[in-house]
């Protein structure tokens, strides 16, 4: 498994602290940790050890995209763009990152086309326009805003969400 890290301000206040000799020996271990590897530690004296743990909680295992994710962002991308007139792109990290959390938990195609549809229809022409994106629409409220009524008014009516097909455009395969 590959890991990635992240440092936040503090974390690199701490490694401005290390001399030269200790942030070479433990680049090299937070190298191997990040491919992957085992790492042994030696110990150069009684406070490397707690260096090297402060350093290792930030390195995060990288998380496998979901089997189905590249297609789904394909179509996520190509009905926002038909329909917003934008230029997402399938494979930009936001939107593989979101659609493949959603996969994860389990949602389909139709789950992701039946989103952007209702929040377009929702949010065009609202404040909220600004929001049709693939890390809102795909993000942590996905679920919410799938299982949302539409309100009757200007969007459209129970009867026509009912005919509204959300497998339109999907591949058969």
């Amino acid at each position: 498994m590959k890991y990635t890290i992240t440092l936040t301000a503090e974390d690199l206040a701490f490694v401005e602290t290390l001399t030269d000799h200790r942030i070479a020996a433990l680049t090299k271990m937070i190298h191997k940790k990040l491919n992957g590897k085992d790492v042994e530690v030696y110990p150069i004296d009684e406070e490397f050890d707690k260096d090297w743990a402060k350093l290792e909680r930030l390195c995060k295992p990288i998380k496998k995209q979901a089997e189905g994710t590249t297609e789904i962002c394909k179509i996520c991308a190509e009905r926002l763009n038909s329909r917003l007139g934008t230029r997402y792109r399938h494979n930009s990290q936001s939107m593989k990152t979101h659609v493949s959390a959603r996969v994860r938990e389990g949602y389909t195609a139709v789950d992701f086309i039946e989103v952007i549809d209702k929040k377009i229809d929702e949010w065009r022409g609202t404040e909220q326009e600004k929001y049709l994106r693939p890390e809102t629409l795909f993000g942590t409220k996905f679920e919410g805003y799938l299982n949302q009524f539409m309100p009757v008014g200007d969007t459209p009516t129970t009867e026509q969400q009912r005919n509204t097909d959300y497998n339109e455009g999907l591949d058969e395969s």
